[in-house]
C-alpha cells in the first residue's frame, strides 16, 4: 500500500459552487466541468455534493430548474477528508459512499476522491493485507470463545455461511451456520461428513459449470469469486443461490481453504426473467431512459448502439447516441408525451453507435412506470440496410489489409538510443500496448515487468545480450521472460533480437500455450498420483510398468513390487478361464474392456473391483499399452444392500398407499353416519356409549393407515407437546382388551410431569406392537406378567460414554417388560428389520418391531433390547424429554360444536355416500348445502350461485377436474372465496401450501366444524360453549 497521502491521487480538477445559484446553472456547470458532481460550498466550505441525479429528481417533482435554487435541493451527503491523510486508511473507508472531498488545514476543498480510485487503492491494500490475513487465520482459535454470539449473529441472516479444507484435491468441510436447515432443510451433519455432498444437491444441468468455474479460480489463483447455481432443497425444490466464495492460500500460493456464503435469490431470479423473457425476445431494440440518463437497454439495443454489455450504456446519457441535429427535435417529442396518452407515432432518427457509425432508426417512444417512476420507453429498428452494407464492406476491407501488410509475429524495432521506432499489429494485439504507450524501453520496462526485482534481472539480461550482438554486429539471441499485458495477463514471450544496422530488430513469439500444456502436463501425472482410484499402465504384452500410490493402498502391493509382474499377481482369474480370454481379445482389438472382479491383495483378502482395460496407440495408431483403472467396490456393495432394503419400504409404501385413498373415505362415511345416528339416540346413553366406541375404533383404523403411511415415509409425522404419563395410562386402558385375562399388566407410570415432542398416533403403535409381541411371548408361560414402567431418566458421564449416541440432558424411559421365553441371540440383530419374523406362518408380517424403531428415530430416540430364557425381554425406549420452559401441558381443549346461521356450502366429492352423508351432517350444523361430484361440476354450480355460496369444502382427488384446480377456477371468479380442502389421502400432494385448510377423512365432526366457523369467520373467535 502506498505511503503518500491522498493528493498523490486525488483528481484536482473540481468544480465548485454556493447554494443559492439556480438548478439551472448547476446542470451547466456539472456538464462543462465532465465530472459527474460539483461541490457545493457555505462560507467557502464544502457543504455537501449536488450530481445531476440530484436535479433531475428535484425537476422530476415539477420544481423549474430556473426558479429553484440549489438551497431547495437535497444535496448528497459529503464526507470531507484532511489533506494529509495517507492512502491505506482510506482504503479501509465503508464503501457506502462513492465519492470524498480533500480539504487542506483551512478546511478548503482542493480535490476529489472517486469510486475508481478508491477501488484501486483498496486492490492494492488488499494485495498488502494478503500476508497479515494468514496470519489472522491462525489467530482463529484464540476467537472461539465468541463463537456463540456469532453462531446466533449468522443464523438470523439469510445466508448460509460455510468453510472447508482443501487438502490432496478433496475438500474437507469443517463449518456451515446453523441456518442451513432453517433455509434449505438441510442439517449442519449433510454438510460436515460428506465433502461431496454440495456436488449432489447441484442443479444436474448445473454442475459442470459450477466444477469449471471452480477450476477455473483455483488453476488462475483467484483469492475470490461470485457465481450463480441451482441447488436441490431437503424437500426437493429448486432454488437459486449467489455463492461468493473465498479461496484461502498458504504463503507459498497453494490453496488451503475455501469460505463462502449462499445467498437465495430465487424471488431475484424469477423477477429478471419475467422481465427479460419478454424483452429480450423483443427483435426491436428497447431503451428505457429517465432525465436522459438510460436505465435499460435489451440485447437489440445493445447490437444497435454497438455495445457489448449493458455496463457500457446504462447510466449514460441518451443524448450521446443521438445525431447533434437531431437532439432537439427528440426532446420537443419527448416534452409532447403526457401520464396514460398514447405513443408517439414512428419517426427517423439518426443513432450515433460506439463504434462512431451513424445508423438511421425509426423510434416509437411511450410513457410508462419503470421502477415506481415516470420513464420513456424509447423502440427502435435499424433501417440503414445500405450503410449496414457499407460498413461490412469497410471493415472487410481493412481486414484484408491487414493480413496482406501485417506480419503474425509480433515484431518491434529499436535504435541504439533504445527509442522504439516501430511496433506491428501483431504486438499491440499480443500485449496491448500502442507506440504511444511505449515510446522507448524505459517506458516498456516498468509496464511489462512490474516486479522491481525481475525487472532488474530482465533489464540486465536485455543489455548483455544487447551488447552482444552490437559486438559481433550480427546474429541473434534467444530470451524468455513473462511479460504483462496491457490488461494484467501475464504471458510467457520467448525474445529473438537480432542486429539490424544500428537498430534491433526483436521477433516474440507467445510461449504461453505450450507451456500451460507443460504444466497441465505435470498436473496430470500429479492427478493420476493423487486420484483416489487405482490405475496401473503395462506395455503390449501386460507387463505391468507404472501403478499410482491408490494401486499400493488397494492392493498392498508397492510400486517396485508392481513394476514388471503381469496381471496374474493379483490372481484375477485364470488365464485360461474365458473371462481373461474375453479381456484380451477385446483389448487388442483395440476396445475398452469393462468388468467385476475379485482381485487378491498381498495379504490375500478378496477385494471385489470394477476392472476398466484401455489401449494406449501411438501417432501410428499401434496399440503401445494399456491402462487399467481399478474402483473398489466394497462400498457399492454395502451400498446395493441398502437399496434393497429400501426396494422393501417402498413396496409397503405402494401397498399402503393404494388403499389408503379408498379405506379412508369408507371411515369418513362411517364417522359421518355415526354422528347422524347419535343425533337421533340422544335420549339412549348406552346406545350413545357403544356408538363412541365403535367412533374411536373408527380413528384408530385411521390412525393405523397413517401411521403406515409414515413408516413407509408418504404421510407426514404430526409433533406436539405430549404428557407422557396420561397418555400411556390412556393406551394401556384401551389395550388391555387385547390381553387374556390370564396375564398381568403391572404399570409403574411416575408422578412427575414428563413432557416429549411426540405424535400421539405413532407413539400408540409403539405400545400396541410392544404388547402385542409380549402377550405372544407368553403363551405357554407360568404367571405370565407384562410390566410397563414410565420414568425420567437423566444419563451421567459414565452412561454417556458407554452410550455415544446420547446426548446430555433429560429423557423419558419406557420399559416394556415379560417374562416368556425370550427371544435366541442368533436373532436379536435382525428384529428391527423389516419382514424379519420367527412367528409361524400367518401369525406376524414382520412389520411390527420395524415400525416401532422407525418411530422412536422419527421422535429422535433410541430403544435398546435384551432377551434372555431366564428373565424374557426387556424394551428400553429412550425420548427426549422437554423442559419445563419449552414444555406445554399439551392437553386438548374441550370439543365443542360450532352451528351455522344459514351460510350455504357448496360440498364436492365423487363418492355418492359421502357426499350425501356430509350433506347431512352440515345441515345438522345449520348450514345450506349444494352438492358436486366432481370439481368441474362443483365450478359450474359456483357460476351460478357465486353471489350466495359462502365457503367451498372440496375433495382434492376427484376425476374429470380436481379439488385444487376447481379451487383455482372458482377463485379466478372470487378471490376472496374461502376454501377447505379434504383428503382421504393426497399421494401425489396436489395442495403443497401450508396457508389452505386441509381436513383429513375420517374427520371429527366438532374439529369440522370449528374449521368451518374459523374459514367463514377468519377475524372471531370461536364462540364459548
Amino acid at each position: 500500500m502506498p505511503a503518500e497521502d491522498i493528493t498523490t491521487v486525488m483528481s484536482r480538477d473540481i468544480t465548485t459552487a454556493t447554494a443559492d445559484i439556480s438548478a439551472a446553472e448547476a446542470a451547466v456547470l456539472i456538464s462543462k466541468s465532465r465530472q459527474k458532481c460539483i461541490i457545493i460550498t457555505a462560507g467557502g466550505f464544502p457543504a455537501g455534493l449536488l450530481t445531476a441525479a440530484d436535479i433531475c429528481a428535484v425537476v422530476a417533482q415539477g420544481h423549474h430548474p430556473l426558479t429553484t435554487t440549489i438551497a431547495d435541493i437535497p444535496l448528497s451527503p459529503v464526507t470531507t477528508l484532511p489533506a494529509d491523510t495517507p492512502c491505506h486508511q482510506i482504503a479501509d473507508l465503508p464503501g457506502q459512499d462513492s465519492q470524498y472531498i480533500v480539504v487542506d488545514q483551512q478546511n478548503m476543498a482542493i480535490g476529489l476522491i472517486d469510486q475508481a480510485t478508491l477501488c484501486q487503492l483498496r486492490k492494492a491494500n488488499t494485495e498488502a493485507r494478503l500476508a497479515e490475513q494468514q496470519q489472522e487465520l491462525r489467530q482463529l482459535t484464540s476467537y472461539m470463545q465468541k463463537k456463540d454470539q456469532l453462531d446466533h449473529i449468522i443464523s438470523h441472516i439469510p445466508v448460509v455461511h460455510y468453510a472447508c479444507r482443501y487438502q490432496s484435491g478433496s475438500f474437507i468441510p469443517y463449518y456451515v451456520s446453523a441456518n442451513i436447515e432453517t433455509l434449505f432443510g438441510y442439517t449442519a451433519t449433510d454438510y460436515m461428513e460428506n465433502g461431496t455432498w454440495w456436488q449432489s444437491i447441484l442443479h444436474p444441468d448445473d454442475v459442470e459449470h459450477v466444477l469449471k468455474r471452480f477450476g477455473e479460480a483455483m488453476l488462475a489463483g483467484q483469492h475470490e469469486f461470485s457465481h450463480e447455481y441451482r441447488i436441490r432443497k431437503k424437500g426437493g425444490s429448486l432454488v437459486w443461490i449467489r455463492d461468493d466464495v473465498n479461496l484461502v492460500h498458504n504463503q507459498a500460493g497453494a490453496l488451503t481453504e475455501i469460505i463462502g456464503s449462499w445467498l437465495d435469490i430465487s424471488e431475484q431470479k424469477l423477477r429478471q426473467y419475467e422481465f427479460e423473457s419478454v424483452v429480450e425476445a423483443s427483435f426491436d431494440a428497447l431503451i428505457v431512459h429517465r432525465h436522459g440518463i438510460i436505465l435499460f437497454a435489451n440485447k437489440a439495443a445493445l447490437h444497435l448502439i454497438g455495445a457489448r454489455s449493458t455496463a457500457e450504456i446504462i447510466g449514460t446519457p441518451i443524448q450521446r447516441y443521438l445525431h447533434p441535429d437531431d437532439y432537439t427535435r427528440a426532446i420537443e417529442r419527448l416534452q409532447s408525451l403526457t401520464p396514460g396518452g398514447a405513443p408517439l407515432p414512428p419517426t427517423v432518427e439518426r443513432y450515433l453507435r460506439l463504434d462512431g457509425d451513424t445508423i438511421e432508426v425509426e423510434v416509437s417512444t411511450a410513457l410508462f412506470q419503470y421502477n415506481g417512476e415516470a420513464a420513456f420507453l424509447s423502440a427502435g429498428r435499424d433501417i440503414s440496410e445500405r450503410k449496414q452494407a457499407e460498413l461490412l464492406l469497410k471493415r472487410s476491407e481493412e481486414k484484408f489489409r491487414t493480413i496482406i501488410d501485417a506480419s503474425p509475429v509480433a515484431l518491434a524495432v529499436s535504435d541504439c538510443h533504445q527509442h522504439i521506432t516501430l511496433l506491428n499489429r501483431a504486438f499491440v494485439d499480443l500485449f496491448g500496448y500502442t507506440q504511444d504507450d511505449i515510446p522507448s524501453l524505459q517506458h516498456w520496462w516498468p509496464l511489462a515487468y512490474p516486479d522491481p526485482a525481475y525487472r532488474r534481472q530482465v533489464e540486465q539480461s536485455w543489455q548483455a545480450a544487447i551488447a552482444s550482438i552490437h559486438q559481433r554486429t550480427a546474429g541473434h539471441t534467444p530470451m524468455e521472460f513473462r511479460v504483462t499485458c496491457k490488461d494484467g495477463t501475464i504471458r510467457d514471450i520467448q525474445f529473438i533480437v537480432t542486429a539490424m544496422g544500428e537498430s534491433c530488430l526483436t521477433i516474440m513469439n507467445d510461449l504461453t500455450a505450450r507451456k500451460q500444456a507443460e504444466n497441465l502436463a505435470r498436473k496430470m501425472l500429479q492427478a493420476i498420483e493423487q486420484a483416489g482410484e487405482s490405475i496401473l499402465m503395462t506395455d503390449a504384452a501386460g507387463i505391468i510398468e507404472y501403478v499410482n500410490p491408490a494401486f499400493s493402498e488397494l492392493t498392498g502391493y508397492s510400486c517396485h513390487e508392481a513394476v514388471g509382474q503381469t496381471l496374474a499377481m493379483l490372481q484375477l482369474h485364470d488365464q485360461n478361464s474365458p473371462l481373461f480370454e474375453q479381456m484380451w481379445n477385446t483389448i487388442s482389438h483395440g476396445e475398452t474392456w469393462s468388468d467385476k472382479a475379485i482381485e487378491y491383495a498381498r495379504d490375500g483378502h478378496p477385494i471385489p473391483v470394477m476392472l476398466t482395460i484401455s489401449p494406449v496407440r501411438n501417432e501410428s495408431g499401434i496399440i503401445t499399452s494399456y491402462v487399467g483403472i481399478q474402483q473398489d467396490l466394497s462400498a457399492y456393495e454395502s451400498l446395493e444392500q441398502q437399496f434393497h432394503q429400501a426396494q422393501k419400504m417402498e413396496a409397503i409404501g405402494t401397498l399402503v398407499g393404494g388403499i389408503a385413498h379408498d379405506f379412508n373415505n369408507m371411515l369418513a362415511g362411517i364417522t359421518g353416519n355415526l354422528f347422524l345416528v347419535r343425533h337421533r339416540l340422544e335420549n339412549h346413553p348406552q346406545a350413545l356409549e357403544k356408538l363412541a366406541n365403535v367412533e374411536e375404533l373408527t380413528f384408530r383404523a385411521s390412525d393405523m393407515i397413517r401411521q403406515l403411511l409414515t413408516y413407509a415415509r408418504r404421510d407426514k409425522v404430526s409433533m406436539r407437546a405430549l404428557p407422557l404419563a396420561p397418555f400411556i395410562k390412556e393406551t394401556l386402558k384401551f389395550l388391555r382388551t387385547v390381553i387374556p385375562e390370564n396375564i398381568e399388566l403391572h404399570q409403574y407410570i411416575s408422578l412427575e410431569h414428563i413432557m416429549i415432542h411426540g405424535d400421539g398416533t405413532q407413539l400408540h403403535q409403539v405400545l400396541m406392537n410392544l404388547i402385542n409381541n409380549a402377550r405372544d411371548a407368553l403363551e405357554e408361560i407360568e404367571n405370565p406378567i407384562i410390566s410397563v414402567r414410565l420414568e425420567l431418566f437423566q444419563p451421567d458421564h459414565s452412561f454417556i460414554k458407554k452410550h455415544r449416541y446420547f446426548r446430555e440432558g433429560s429423557y423419558a424411559r419406557l420399559i416394556i417388560a415379560d417374562n416368556g421365553a425370550g427371544i435366541a441371540a442368533e436373532h436379536l440383530p435382525h428384529i428391527f428389520e423389516p419382514f424379519f419374523t420367527t412367528k409361524e406362518l400367518g401369525k406376524g408380517t414382520g412389520l411390527g418391531l420395524a415400525m416401532v424403531y422407525g418411530a422412536i428415530k422419527t421422535h429422535r430416540g433410541f430403544i435398546e433390547v435384551t432377551s434372555n430364557s431366564e428373565s424374557g425381554t426387556h424394551f428400553d425406549i429412550y425420548l427426549p424429554a422437554l423442559t419445563p420452559e419449552t414444555g406445554t401441558t399439551g392437553l386438548p381443549t374441550a370439543d365443542k360444536m360450532i352451528c351455522g346461521h344459514g351460510e350455504t356450502i357448496l360440498l364436492a366429492d365423487d363418492e355418492a355416500q359421502i357426499l350425501q352423508t356430509g350433506k347431512a351432517v352440515l345441515k345438522s350444523l345449520g348450514y345450506q348445502v349444494l352438492t358436486a361430484g366432481n370439481g368441474k361440476e362443483a365450478v359450474e354450480l359456483f357460476c351460478l350461485h357465486a353471489d350466495t355460496i359462502a365457503l367451498c369444502m372440496l375433495d382434492i382427488v376427484m376425476p374429470v377436474m380436481g379439488g385444487d384446480a376447481a379451487a383455482e377456477k372458482i377463485r379466478a371468479i372470487r378471490p376472496d372465496m374461502p376454501v377447505i380442502f379434504v383428503s382421504g389421502y393426497d399421494k401425489l400432494n396436489h395442495t403443497d401450501t401450508s396457508s389452505e385448510t386441509i381436513l383429513t377423512k375420517p374427520c371429527p365432526v366438532t374439529l369440522m366444524s370449528r374449521e368451518i366457523h374459523q374459514a367463514l369467520h377468519p377475524q372471531q373467535d370461536e364462540p364459548q360453549a
